[in-house]
């Protein structure tokens, strides 16, 4: 036991010799940056939606059946391009009869002319009353006028004969046609065929509370000048920016669902009411 003991007190008499001869530890060197002062960008954050820069419900303005759909669901149509179109034959069938009025008016116009000269001759040379002549101008009057109302009701003939197309007034994406070939529209009031949806240049509608409106006025200054034109020279701006381009007082950055960001700029064209 006492072997035990001094064995123990040797070892803790190294242990302290040890110790007094080891010198303290370095200092911790510490690194320094120069501080300077300068403007950092403050963002916005929301949950924002996509739509179409321009949406055109593509409605069938006149009764009858859908006799074709020409454009594949889903896919990119052009301005002027026949989307859809709806039997014609009694649209054309009313066109032709208004074209025989107008012909018609026009013969009787002619002829009551006609008749107002020869009459004036007449009442020269003493030959027929004044009342003759003037039923004669009212007669050409009253011709003149049937002439100005078939050809209104030919220009509206041939307006319902090209409602029988349904165009595209648009460049976009055309969605899903809710009327199928075979099916009665029109009837009780222009039905819903599909919608274009213009996607170059895209909107981004996205809430925006009252401080930060409140605290960037400069974000929507000149808001009555942005319009299409103007969009599509600022976004080209801004791509020429390159990443700078998303510090700009306009500029907005648009982050998609997967948490990747959208590589291309966007910018406030309007604020809601």
């Amino acid at each position: 036991m006492r072997s035990y003991l001094l064995a123990l007190a040797l070892a803790s008499i190294t242990a302290c010799t040890h110790a007094k001869k080891a010198g303290p530890p370095p200092p911790v060197r510490v690194g320094v940056v120069a501080v300077e002062r300068h403007d950092v960008p403050l963002y916005i954050e929301a949950v924002g939606s996509l739509d179409g820069y321009v949406n055109a419900d593509i409605r069938a303005r006149v009764k009858g059946y859908l006799e074709s759909q020409r454009y594949k669901d889903g896919s990119k149509v052009k301005a002027g391009q026949t989307l859809f179109t709806i039997e014609a034959t009694d649209y054309q069938a009313a066109a032709r009869g208004a074209e025989a009025n107008v012909a018609r008016a026009k013969n009787a116009l002619s002829h009551n002319r006609t008749d107002l000269s020869r009459n004036l001759g007449l009442r020269k040379a003493g030959v027929i009353s004044q009342q003759e002549v003037d039923n004669a101008t009212t007669a050409v009057a009253d011709a003149e006028a049937l002439v100005r109302a078939t050809e209104a009701q030919l220009e509206q003939a041939r307006l319902n004969l090209s409602y029988t197309k349904a165009i595209s007034p648009i460049d976009g994406i055309a969605g899903i046609a809710l009327v199928r070939v075979g099916n009665l529209v029109g009837q009780d009031a222009p039905t819903l065929l599909t919608t274009v949806s213009q996607l170059d240049p895209i909107r981004v509608n996205f809430p925006l509370d009252e401080i930060d409106y409140v605290k960037y006025p400069e974000r929507f200054a000149n808001l009555e000048k942005r319009d299409l034109a103007w969009s599509k020279q600022e976004l080209a701006r801004l791509e020429a920016l390159g990443p700078r381009g998303k510090d700009e007082p306009d500029a907005v950055e648009v982050v998609l669902a997967d948490g990747s960001t959208y590589p291309h700029p966007g910018a406030i064209v309007a604020v809601d009411r």
